[in-house]
């Protein structure tokens, strides 16, 4: 998840993502089950990839035979990740279709779930104070994002 922050004073260089765009990038991690966030890590520079900020988090929340569902980016560790099947659609035989269904079917659930943590206001807005205080605001909207799917459940 990136957000928009004003241009930092020092190495505003690592937080640029794009013309005068200048960012902050969370990684969100969602159980699929029962919906609701259960990590949460940041606020990493805008222009960190997302491969080395999900090797650098130190996420090890996965029990034996678990695997977390990702996007295309975290295709090379296989092990620790569920990703879609590369290539073009027309290309992939039936199992990877019916594959990338279900896969895609999941994400849908955690892209919701991360929709719900961007529906507060300051997500939506250019943030003009500290990385620390937006780590902090950040956490207590994770916490009420879980505590609003618990009597708000994606429907």
């Amino acid at each position: 998840m990136s957000v928009r922050v004003s241009q930092p004073e020092e190495h505003s260089w690592e937080y640029r993502t794009g013309k005068n765009t200048y960012t902050l990038k969370y990684e969100v991690v969602c159980a699929i089950g029962q919906p609701r966030i259960i990590w949460l890590s940041g606020p990493w520079k805008g222009n960190a990839s997302d491969s080395t900020i999900a090797s650098e988090s130190g996420i090890k929340i996965c029990l034996e035979g678990e695997a977390l569902l990702a996007d295309k980016i975290y295709k090379g560790d296989l092990v620790s990740f569920i990703v879609p099947q590369t290539g073009a659609y027309a290309s992939l035989c039936a199992d990877s279709k019916a594959y990338n269904f279900v896969v895609y079917s999941a994400r849908q659930t955690v892209e919701r779930v991360i929709k719900r943590l961007k529906d507060f206001g300051m997500f939506n807005m250019r943030w003009r104070m500290s990385s620390l205080l937006h780590w902090k605001c950040t956490i207590s909207c994770g916490k009420l994002t879980n505590l609003f799917l618990i009597f708000e459940p994606l429907g």
